[in-house]
């Protein structure tokens, strides 16, 4: 039987800075390599090379070193580590460590009458890995 989690308290970390989002996707595809020729009756393919991105929503943070600070240098700095797991716990079985190197594409900042909100997209570039310990 299945194990739900909770993430209300997940853990989104990039360049060595905690990320605190209030939703953090992240997004794994293996494109489908079309190898199809004149021969064949039906379309064929094969697994293509995988890849990975990621993006985070939630209120902005402008603390000295923080969230803003590092995104924002980010555009320009190329990629570093990332990661994000279900629960502040420690990383295990039952709470996988996705990890791998990725560069920010895209920052917005959402001014308006209620809190300021932030919102990156992330390539990912390399390796996703998935560790439990």
């Amino acid at each position: 039987m299945a194990t739900p989690v909770h993430a209300k308290r997940f853990l989104s970390v990039w360049n060595s800075v905690t990320m605190c989002f209030d939703k953090f996707t992240l997004d794994q595809k293996v494109p489908p390599a079309n190898v199809t020729t004149s021969c064949d009756e039906w379309e064929a393919h094969l697994p293509g090379k995988p890849g990975f991105t990621a993006q985070g929503d939630g209120p902005a943070d402008f603390a000295s070193g923080g969230m803003d600070a590092t995104l924002f240098a980010g555009l320009t700095g190329g990629a570093a580590s990332g990661s994000v797991k279900a629960t502040q716990a420690a990383t295990s079985a039952t709470n996988p460590q996705y990890a791998g190197a990725m560069f920010p594409t895209g920052y917005k900042l959402d001014f308006g009458a209620d809190a300021v909100r932030a919102s990156v997209a992330f390539q990912g570039t390399g390796t996703l890995a998935r560790n439990t310990s």
